[in-house]
């Protein structure tokens, strides 16, 4: 029940007078990066590809991996609109403020997806959407975080319906050509 009651909470967020705002950069960024931490990094790991098949130029961000070298200047990339999702919950990973900071100081936009209870989030962006994660179980729930990103998914590919009926056409025959089905 209490994982349902959070699902619906959601609704509250969307209303939330900087949520189309936030959709409209994601939607035209030039590049996304999606990152998170710890229990919710392959939640994040998922959004990105989900995201990637909706729009262009969605990549995983693994700061332990590579240190951010995505966002070292480059001469072949130009100097276009870039956005960061930062996916966060209890216990917050110690990384993801300083790197949602990097980001806005690097001139790219951040939005944070977090649980209710995060307090630094508001500091860094305007785009702050919270979902309860607490459910008196023995692990906090990702179920309304994992809701949150596929409603985020939508709206981003509601932006260009177009783009995303293309894309979304043109992927199947990637596949096949696998042969992994």
């Amino acid at each position: 029940r209490r994982d349902a009651e959070a699902i619906l909470a959601i609704a509250e967020e969307i209303k939330k007078p900087v949520w189309q705002e936030a959709i409209k950069t994601l939607a035209a960024a030039d590049e996304v990066y999606v990152t998170g931490f710890q229990t919710v990094r392959g939640l994040a790991e998922d959004f990105a590809r989900r995201l990637g098949i909706v729009r262009d130029s969605v990549r995983f961000l693994s700061p332990h991996d590579d240190g951010l070298a995505e966002w070292i200047p480059s001469d072949r990339r130009n100097s276009g609109h870039r956005c960061l999702v930062l996916i966060d919950m209890v216990p917050y990973a110690r990384e993801a403020q300083p790197i949602a900071r990097l980001a806005r100081e690097a001139g790219i936009d951040v939005v944070i997806v977090t649980d209710i209870l995060n307090t630094w989030a508001m500091a860094e962006t305007p785009f702050v959407f919270h979902v309860a994660t607490k459910m008196d179980t023995f692990l906090e729930s990702t179920g309304p975080m994992t809701t949150m990103m596929n409603v985020i998914i939508h709206a981003v590919a509601s932006e260009s319906p177009e783009k995303t009926r293309r894309r979304i056409k043109d992927w199947p025959p990637l596949i096949a050509a696998l042969g992994l089905y």
